[in-house]
């Protein structure tokens, strides 16, 4: 598996880094502080997509720009989406994963392994 991490906030997105290279050792993990370098990540990755992991964390300030990233972007493995709440309208599949802030690591790590989300299943 490969890692992809966006989170803008640059203690926060360390954290998740350090959490992720300590349960998943020699995996690699991308940090991705802007749209564009997630993007780098995606182009480095686009052979083998499906054995990437995305956790991507939504701004309060760029919150349509990023979804509307999210909207476009290719399927991977998993996807794990960290928000305040969860994003009204969002074009999710049922494979995405929901974290509200603040999580714990190991409410990260959970979804990340299993797929857990905090989140209630959405009916569609």
């Amino acid at each position: 598996m490969y890692y992809l991490v966006y989170e803008r906030d640059p203690f926060v997105r360390a954290d998740i880094c350090e959490a992720l290279a300590a349960e998943f050792p020699g995996k690699p993990v991308v940090e991705c502080d802007t749209l564009e370098s997630l993007e780098q990540g995606f182009a480095a990755y686009s052979d083998r997509l499906q054995q990437v992991c995305v956790a991507f964390a939504i701004s309060a300030e760029d919150s349509e720009q990023e979804l509307d990233w999210l909207s476009r972007m290719a399927p991977t493995g998993r996807l794990v989406i960290l928000a305040d709440e969860k994003p009204a309208d969002f074009p999710g599949s049922c494979d995405t994963v929901y974290l509200f802030k603040p999580f714990s690591t190991h409410g990260l790590i959970a979804a990340i392994r299993d797929g857990l989300s905090d989140q209630p299943a959405s009916p569609t």
